[in-house]
């Protein structure tokens, strides 16, 4: 599901890239190094790099175990379907 999710990502973006042209792929560029060299963009980026450097806490092991109160009900058992005669199925139409 995730790589037919991507694929589509990837194809729509060729297709408004390839219709936009060179003037706006030129103008994505621009935009995308403003984004770079603007500071608090990246004081973001190493904000996020620290946190995946830093390793995380080990998750707290289970200590209780949990017991049914009730037992469960049993399944519902499924019955026969009628037979239908070819008269009552005339009749409905």
């Amino acid at each position: 599901m995730r790589l037919l999710t991507v694929a589509a990502g990837v194809a729509v973006g060729y297709v408004l890239g390839t219709r936009a042209g060179r003037e706006k792929y030129e103008q994505i560029v621009a935009s995308t190094g403003r984004l770079r060299e603007n500071p608090t963009a990246g004081q973001a980026v190493q904000t996020v790099q620290e946190l995946f450097k830093s390793p995380t806490p080990p998750l707290p092991a289970a200590t209780a175990t949990v017991e049914p109160s009730t037992p469960a009900p049993e399944p519902r058992r499924r019955t026969p379907a009628k037979e239908t005669a070819e008269s009552d199925f005339e009749s409905t139409l």
